[in-house]
């Protein structure tokens, strides 16, 4: 019953019940079994799990895929289930990353650049697709407006 109340609040990964569990004092047989039995229910899917966090993770707060693995690295998803989470979700970081920077900075404001920059590192994003997203947005938009 514990368990269960734990699970319908979100989807949780096999890591975090495991800490929940342990953290609730029951022992390590118990908690192996309590898994193993609603994992063959379809409850417990580290899969389901990383592949609910980033859909929820682009729709309400965007972020690149270092950050996202981080996040779901640190909830105890294996790095070969992030990856094919990832790209079963098919994300086009290139349009978030611009989508983000036109939200957050003016194109005619040169200055910005390296402050676009450096927040679009901090959101997870590759040092290369920052800065050609940055570059393509203060750059390339400016010549056009010409």
């Amino acid at each position: 019953m514990l368990l269960l109340k734990f699970l319908s609040y979100r989807q949780r990964s096999r890591h975090e019940i495991e800490q929940y569990l342990s953290n609730k004092g029951c022992a390590d047989k118990d908690i192996s079994d309590l898994i193993n039995k609603y994992q063959d229910m379809g409850y417990i899917n580290d899969l389901s799990f990383a592949g609910m966090w980033i859909r929820e993770r682009m729709r309400f707060n965007p972020k690149g895929y270092a950050a996202i693995c981080a996040e779901l690295y640190a909830k105890g998803v294996d790095r070969d289930i992030i990856d094919q989470a990832w790209r079963e979700a098919q994300v086009d970081e290139r349009s978030i990353a611009s989508e983000l920077i036109e939200k957050r900075f003016d194109k005619h404001d040169k200055e910005a650049m390296p402050k676009a920059m450096a927040f679009l590192i901090r959101r997870g994003f590759n040092r290369s697709m920052a800065y050609a997203t940055v570059k393509n947005f203060f750059v390339e938009d400016t010549e056009d407006d010409r």
